[in-house]
C-alpha cells in the first residue's frame, strides 16, 4: 500500500507604476503547501493473523507550510522585504523524551511582522509544521497480532492456545519494541509467557510431566536473559507390594536469589499398614547447616509381648537440637514404658532427661538425672 498527498496554493498580487524611467511598486506573494506520504502494508489471514507495517524512509516530512512575502519592485529589480526590523517569531518542538520514544520530533514555527508595520503586512509572514526524524536507523513501524485456539470437548479450558502481540521498530538505533507471547498446551503440560519491553525482558516457563510413578513440575523465571529464578518439584509414590511398605518421596527446590545455592526441601514417608510409620523432612542451604526432623513409630507383637517404639529427632542450626526415644510394652495386664530425651538450646550444653513407669505409677528410670546444664 502506498499513499502520497501533495497540495499547493499560491496567490500573487502586485501594484505600482510604470514610467519612462522604469517601474516601481510592491508585489505580495502568499502560498500554502502540504506534503504527506504513507508507504506500508496490511496483511490479514483467516481472522487470526494480522500484520501492519509502515515505512518511514524520509528524514523530514513537511506537513504544512504557509508563507506570505512582500517584494519591492524598483528599476534595479525585485528585492524581498523580509529584512524588515524586529520580526516576531515563535518556535516549538515536542520534548526530547517523546522524540526518543517515537523516533520523530514534531516542530512548529511562526513568524509575523512587527506591530508598527503597514496593515498590508499584518498577516503572518511564515508558518510551518514539520516532522524531523531523530532515529536514523528508524525505517519501519511494525504491528503484529496472532492467535491460535484448539478447544476440547466438555471443558472450558482449551487443549492448546497461543497468542502473539508485537509493536516495534525493527533495526532502529533506539530499543522501543513491546511484545507479549503466550503459549499453552494441556496434553504436554506446558505453559510459557514472554514479555518484551525496552527496559526489561521477562520469560516464564512452566512444565508438568509424569513418568511412570513420578510427577515433576518446573517453573522458571528469566529476567533480561541473565538472571534465572526457578521452583522445581518432584514426587514419587511406590505402592505396597507384599510385605513391603508403601513409600512416598517429595522434593522441592527453590532459587529466588541471583547468587548462592538453591534451597532444597526433601521429605520421605514410609508406611506399612498396622506395623510401621516413618517420615523425615530436611531443609538445605537456608540456615547454613542442614535442618531436619524425623520420626519413627513401630509396632511389634512377639510371644504375647506387644511393643510400640517411638523415635524422633529435630535439629535446627543455631536454635535447637532434640532426640527422643520411647517405648511402650504390654505383657498381659502389665504395662511398662520409658522415655529418654536429649536436647540442647541455642548453644547450651547438651542435657539428658529420662523416666520410666509401669502400671502402678511413675517410678524413676535407672540412671535418670534431672535436667542440668
Amino acid at each position: 500500500m502506498c499513499f502520497f498527498l501533495s497540495a499547493l496554493l499560491q496567490i500573487s498580487a502586485q501594484m505600482g507604476t510604470v514610467g519612462a524611467l522604469g517601474q516601481a511598486g510592491l508585489r505580495w506573494v502568499t502560498g500554502v503547501r502540504g506534503t504527506a506520504s504513507l508507504d506500508g502494508g496490511i496483511q490479514a489471514r483467516k481472522g487470526q493473523d494480522l500484520r501492519v507495517h509502515l515505512n518511514t524512509p524520509e528524514e523530514v516530512v513537511e506537513l504544512f507550510h504557509f508563507s506570505s512575502q512582500l517584494y519591492l519592485i524598483t528599476g534595479d529589480g525585485v528585492r524581498s522585504l523580509n529584512h524588515l526590523p524586529s520580526p516576531s517569531e515563535a518556535q516549538s518542538c515536542t520534548s526530547k523524551e517523546a522524540a526518543h520514544t517515537w523516533g520523530w520530533q514534531l516542530c512548529t514555527e511562526v513568524r509575523w511582522p512587527a506591530p508598527d508595520q503597514p496593515s498590508l503586512l499584518s498577516v503572518p509572514v511564515f508558518a510551518a509544521v514539520t516532522l524531523k526524524k531523530q532515529d536514523q536507523g528508524l525505517q519501519q513501524y511494525l504491528l503484529e497480532a496472532a492467535y491460535t485456539l484448539h478447544p476440547q470437548k466438555d471443558c472450558w479450558l482449551p487443549q492448546e492456545a497461543s497468542a502473539h502481540i508485537f509493536m516495534g521498530t525493527p533495526g532502529s538505533e533506539v530499543p522501543r519494541d513491546v511484545g507479549v507471547d503466550i503459549t499453552y498446551s494441556w496434553p504436554q503440560g506446558k505453559f510459557r509467557l514472554k514479555l518484551l519491553h525496552p527496559k526489561k525482558r521477562i520469560e516464564l516457563d512452566g512444565k508438568i510431566e509424569t513418568v511412570q510413578r513420578a510427577r515433576m513440575g518446573h517453573l522458571e523465571l528469566i529476567l533480561d536473559e541473565r538472571d534465572v529464578y526457578y521452583i522445581k518439584g518432584r514426587s514419587n509414590l511406590w505402592p505396597a507390594v507384599g510385605s513391603e511398605a508403601q513409600r512416598f518421596e517429595a522434593q522441592l527446590e527453590v532459587k529466588l536469589v541471583t547468587s548462592g545455592s538453591p534451597v532444597v526441601l526433601t521429605g520421605n514417608l514410609s508406611r506399612q499398614a498396622g506395623s510401621r510409620l516413618a517420615f523425615s523432612v530436611s531443609l538445605s542451604n537456608l540456615l547454613g547447616d542442614e535442618a531436619h526432623v524425623s520420626a519413627l513409630l513401630e509396632k511389634k507383637v512377639k510371644d504375647g509381648l506387644q511393643v510400640v517404639s517411638l523415635g524422633a529427632e529435630l535439629f535446627v542450626p543455631g536454635l535447637v537440637g532434640l532426640r527422643a526415644l520411647g517405648q511402650l510394652q504390654r505383657l498381659g495386664h502389665l504395662w511398662t514404658s520409658y522415655l529418654r530425651i536429649k536436647y540442647g538450646l541455642r548453644g547450651m550444653p547438651v542435657c539428658w532427661w529420662g523416666a520410666s513407669w509401669g502400671v502402678a505409677g511413675l517410678v524413676p528410670f535407672p540412671g535418670a538425672v534431672a535436667p542440668r546444664a
